[in-house]
């Protein structure tokens, strides 16, 4: 369930920026894994509306990132508890 919520965070986020910032550009980020010149980074749009959609949509994906680490963080504690709990039941080694 979490990951269709990431997933539909990515295609929000990402439909938004496509209508705020040049799909070239967007490319390259992507491709390169590196921030592109600053003067590359004009918006495509004007339209109030577009950009507070990508900025609301960055903010959702983003707290939903975050919330998946919290999950993730907490699994992993837990995993590592019951390690420790086995190790010291049964012999391993």
């Amino acid at each position: 369930m979490q990951n269709n919520i990431i997933k539909d965070r990515i295609s929000e986020y990402m439909q938004g920026a496509g209508k705020v910032f040049d799909a070239q550009i967007l490319f390259q980020i992507f491709k390169t894994k590196q921030a592109p010149i600053i003067d590359s980074l004009k918006l495509i749009t004007n339209n109030a509306q577009d950009i507070n959609i990508f900025l609301t949509n960055t903010q959702y994906y983003y707290g939903a990132r975050k919330l998946q680490q919290e999950g993730c963080n907490e699994r992993a504690k837990r995993a590592q508890r019951l390690l420790e709990l086995m190790r010291k039941e049964y012999d391993f080694e």
